[in-house]
């Protein structure tokens, strides 16, 4: 939906059967009538009037003024659908509830003494034959009560605290519901929420419809967040659709009509297990136990982020992360991810003399396949939905890989157009043209993996295999590589399948995702720091170790027991995307390990390891092999 200043007020959305509605209030009528407008469109953006006339009648069955109401609220109760809000009358506060049966009158229910704040409604299964309500309400600024009570309205049993801020997360504040509805794997919750830097974002949860105090699944990341150029602009939520294959946010700004914005629907991801898992709400608040740092995990930096978004470059305002990192001429060089408030993905470049301390970064971008291949960004990204969005981002060149060969520095990422899936591309630049920063000397890039196919995390090791320059583009279940004779060969398509889950649901990584710095030599193997989720701690990005057979790096050495790096900081939950460490460049330098990530989808940080110690513990975790049997005669 366009945004235009506002010639009308925007009031409520609401599904009901098969269609969207948005009440308006009517410019010129009277200021007790509105009209329910029905959308037109998958994208929600163009609405025709479907009733003009409407309006909401309280208990003495007087019209009420709309300017004396806020915070709208529906839900469909038993195929009806019901409206709560906030009403002021003679300096009096209530919250009222009302009924319609045919979208046009709108007639009171009752006053809800029982809650300070206007709840969203759920029908919850049968009990002891009779029929109950769920209700969800904002408490306080930093939690959602649940509530249960009888079919009519009343009756509420108070069931606590059944969602809570997180403090290091986009949903650390001012959590309240703006829409539920049920769903096969239980009753979906969304609601309004702020992070610690008081910026607007829309979560997700789904509860236990037989036990509203059991959090069965809750959005890890946000499923909207406001532009920066929003700050502290007073946004009213008028409420959600979730037909289509997108849900959609209805938003009013101050002085505009109503927009309306895309929700990736990322609860349809959650199914019920066949052993239910469910999370009670106060075991959340356990604190975690201690753990005990061994030489196999990764050492932050003290003062971490070591590269953080600038405001004055537009380029990189928004979030700068996950580096490639290479070492020349005894300095080491990133290469890091950057967007601006467009969402564009280009790589900046910042160096630093001890791998730690940044000595130096450019206040433009080194690398921009836009400019190069002189194709134009995605347009109008605000108002396209992209299925396959990656670290916030609408397009571009996105978590870079360097790896050195001879003279030569190869570049890998993951190129995206906003539109087809994202693949894997390739380019390079001599090191004689990188280190005097002529960075108009990329080559041109271009996909090496097969056009339509999802791809990413693909890596070059930085020495010959058997004579042939090896492509490592998978690590589960087993490890696959690509050997080619020329890197550089304009017909070069490598075909590859997503990674495989091997039978290790007893692992931490039972769900790998992928390689994350290129291998690295040492004297026991090629080390290669990969990406792993858990299922039974879901929604967190790990960083896991391997040693490869030097020779023959498709055979797997030894595997860390545990993450050598997970999500645990604030700055590493704080950002754009919850619970997200994710590596793509590491270096050993004068026998230390330097890891570089990005935090959250927003900043980059660094850990170190002694090498000797690192992979001293690494080998005490070999993995058996199949050897042959000789017998003598």
């Amino acid at each position: 939906m366009q945004n235009r200043r506002a010639t009308r007020r925007d009031i409520f959305v609401f599904d009901s059967g098969k269609n969207t509605y948005l009440a308006s209030s009517i410019p010129g009528m009277t200021e007790t009538v509105f009209s329910l407008l029905v959308s037109r469109n998958s994208e929600h953006s163009l609405f025709k009037e479907h009733h003009s006339g409407a309006s909401i009648e309280l208990a003495d069955k007087k019209k009420i003024p709309l300017d004396t109401s806020s915070l709208f609220r529906t839900s469909t109760i038993q195929e009806h659908t019901f409206l709560t809000f906030v009403h002021r009358a003679a300096d009096k506060k209530t919250i009222e509830l009302v009924g319609t049966s045919d979208l046009k009158h709108w007639k009171s229910h009752q006053t809800l003494d029982h809650f300070s704040q206007p709840p969203v409604f759920v029908d919850l299964p049968v009990a002891k034959r009779r029929r109950r309500i769920g209700a969800f309400v904002s408490i306080g600024r930093k939690h959602i009560g649940g509530f249960i009570g009888n079919k009519d309205f009343a009756d509420w049993e108070d069931q606590g605290t059944i969602l809570e801020g997180r403090t290091s997360s986009f949903d650390a504040t001012h959590l309240e519901p703006i829409a539920v509805t049920e769903l096969p794997s239980g009753i979906l919750l969304l609601y309004s929420t702020k992070n610690s830097e008081n910026q607007l974002s829309i979560g997700a949860a789904i509860f236990d419809p037989n036990n509203l105090t059991l959090t069965r699944w809750r959005a890890p990341a946000p499923l909207w967040k406001a532009p920066h150029d929003w700050y502290a602009e007073p946004v009213t939520f008028l409420g959600a659709s979730f037909h289509g294959k997108y849900g959609t946010i209805f938003l009013q700004r101050s002085g505009h009509t109503a927009e309306s914005f895309p929700l990736p629907k990322l609860w349809e991801m959650y199914h019920l297990p066949k052993r239910l898992v469910a999370v009670r709400t106060k075991d959340l608040k356990q604190k975690a136990e201690k753990k005990v740092v061994t030489a196999l995990q990764l050492v932050r930096f003290h003062s971490n982020p070591i590269i953080e978004p600038k405001e004055t470059n537009a380029w990189e305002a928004m979030a700068t992360f996950n580096a490639a990192a290479v070492t020349l001429d005894d300095r080491v060089h990133l290469l890091y991810r950057a967007q601006g408030h467009d969402g564009h993905s280009v790589l900046g470049y910042a160096t630093s003399t001890d791998g730690i301390h940044i000595d130096e970064r450019l206040d433009y971008p080194v690398y921009d396949p836009s400019q190069i291949t002189k194709t134009p960004k995605t347009q109008d990204q605000k108002f396209i939905r992209h299925p396959y969005m990656s670290g916030g981002g609408t397009g571009g060149c996105e978590d870079p890989r360097l790896t050195r060969i001879d003279d030569t520095l190869y570049l890998t990422y993951t190129a995206f157009n906003g539109i087809q899936p994202p693949g894997v591309a390739l380019t390079s630049i001599s090191i004689q043209d990188f280190l005097a920063k002529r960075f108009d000397r990329w080559k041109k890039p271009r996909l090496i993996s097969r056009f339509g196919h999802i791809q990413k995390n693909w890596v070059i090791f930085p020495e010959k295999i058997g004579g042939k320059i090896a492509i490592l583009h998978n690590v589960s279940p087993r490890i696959m590589m690509e050997l080619v004779d020329e890197i550089d060969a304009p017909t070069l398509v490598i075909d590859s399948c997503p990674p495989r889950q091997a039978d290790n649901a007893h692992r931490w990584d039972n769900i790998v995702r992928g390689a994350g710095a290129p291998p690295l030599r040492t004297e026991y193997g090629w080390l290669v720091l990969y990406h792993a989720m858990d299922a039974n701690d879901p929604n967190k990005y790990k960083v896991g170790a391997m040693l490869l057979d030097l020779h023959n790096p498709e055979v797997i050495i030894a595997r860390s027991p545990a993450p050598v790096l997970e999500p645990e900081e604030h700055y590493e939950n704080n950002g754009y995307k919850w619970g997200v460490v994710f590596v793509c460049g590491a270096l050993i330098k004068d026998g230390t390990l330097f890891v570089y990530y990005g935090a959250s989808d927003k900043t980059l940080a660094v850990a170190t390891a002694s090498l000797p110690s690192f992979l001293n513990d690494l080998l005490g975790n070999r993995t058996p092999q199949i050897k042959a049997v000789t017998i003598q005669s």
